[in-house]
């Protein structure tokens, strides 16, 4: 199996129900961001210029101040140490008029692949409390599904222990994800099969989109349980891809 050449990226996907806002932040040379409502169609990015304290980021920008922090996860498998869920709080202009954000999201310090693999990072939140958070990464001609890296944080569950998780995607003809689903087990250790509790998220695309650099993000109904939440979908691949990953 080759080897995968990376690149370092820092990358924060988040969403504010309330407001029905998502957003997408990326740091590498340089950092942008980009919010906009969930059915907004295509967004531009703008540049903000970033500050790290302790483990806060704080973007200032044209209209914009905002801080992104930690949460912490009362789930997740084994290996979930590139990603965390976080929190997106304090002012935004959006159409002219200013808004106080208080987002809900996901964040990482990434490998971006730069040799034919790719990288998908996918959080969900439900008003209920529940949060998640995935990250699949996959070499490049590794098989569909069998040959992805996922990692998961997860809140609001009662079981510490995210075991077993998958994703799925059916992307359009032009290699847009336009349907995701998620399914994974919870429980308090991978032994205690009866004690397990499974969760499954399905989303489907709300056609508002942003490119950032070799990344493509889009906004997503979700549902889990029957509920209803906003999603972000985050792809850094070739523009081929299968119909389903």
């Amino acid at each position: 199996m080759s080897s995968m050449h990376t690149q370092a990226l820092e990358l924060a996907i988040f969403a504010d129900p309330d407001l029905e806002l998502w957003g997408v932040l990326a740091i590498d040379q340089r950092a942008s961001l980009a919010v906009g409502g969930l059915h907004a169609g295509i967004l531009e990015p703008m540049p903000v210029d970033v500050a790290v304290d302790a483990e806060a980021w704080m973007l200032t920008g044209a209209g914009c101040e905002l801080q992104v922090t930690p949460t912490p996860a009362g789930s997740a498998t084994t290996d979930a140490a590139a990603i965390e869920p976080c929190q997106v709080l304090g002012t935004l202009v959006i159409g002219g008029a200013t808004r106080k954000l208080q987002g809900i999201g996901t964040r990482g310090a990434l490998a971006l692949p730069q040799d034919g693999g790719s990288l998908r990072l996918f959080g969900s939140w439900f008003p209920a409390g529940q949060e998640l958070g995935l990250l699949a990464t996959r070499r490049r001609g590794a098989s569909s599904g069998e040959g992805d890296e996922i990692s998961v944080t997860a809140r609001g569950e009662e079981q510490p222990l995210v075991i077993d998780p998958r994703l799925s995607t059916t992307y359009n003809g032009a290699g847009e994800p336009v349907r995701v689903g998620i399914e994974l087990w919870l429980g308090a250790s991978e032994d205690d099969e009866d004690g397990l509790r499974g969760r499954r998220v399905a989303g489907r695309a709300g056609g508002s989109s942003v490119a950032i650099g070799a990344l493509r993000a889009y906004a997503f109904d979700c549902v889990t349980r029957g509920e209803p939440g906003p999603g972000v979908y985050v792809l850094a691949s070739p523009r081929s891809e299968p119909a389903n990953t």
